[in-house]
């Protein structure tokens, strides 16, 4: 930017940059989950944003420590979870990613796998 009359210029500023933040997209919802057999849980959960990038699915085993399960791409809807044994109740939540950041998280979901 420069200041101007109708006779001169003054010199240029300084140039700024700016970066546009995407806003965080909303969380999912209605996660739910089947388990399918000993070693197998589907889960299904509504997509409510339209600028993820990614879903970031977590899971836990009984009381203990989330960890990432998967990160899938935009508008991916369900998961079927081959990485469970037997007899085992695991917890889930799932959340929308962009450059903006990352949602709130889907409310938790508890299934138990047969035996």
């Amino acid at each position: 930017m420069r200041a101007t009359n109708n006779l001169v210029f003054s010199d240029w500023s300084d140039e700024v940059k700016c970066t546009i933040l995407l806003p965080v997209p909303l969380a999912p919802s209605g996660l739910f989950g089947t388990a399918m057999s000993p070693t197998q849980i589907n889960l299904a959960w509504t997509d409510n944003s339209s600028n993820e990038t990614a879903f970031a699915l977590w899971r836990r085993t009984g009381a203990g420590s989330w960890v990432r399960v998967a990160v899938l791409g935009p508008n991916v809807t369900t998961f079927s979870d081959t990485s469970v044994s037997a007899s085992t109740t695991y917890t889930y939540r799932v959340r929308a990613i962009n450059n903006g950041g990352a949602s709130a998280w889907s409310d938790e979901m508890t299934v138990t796998t047969t035996s």
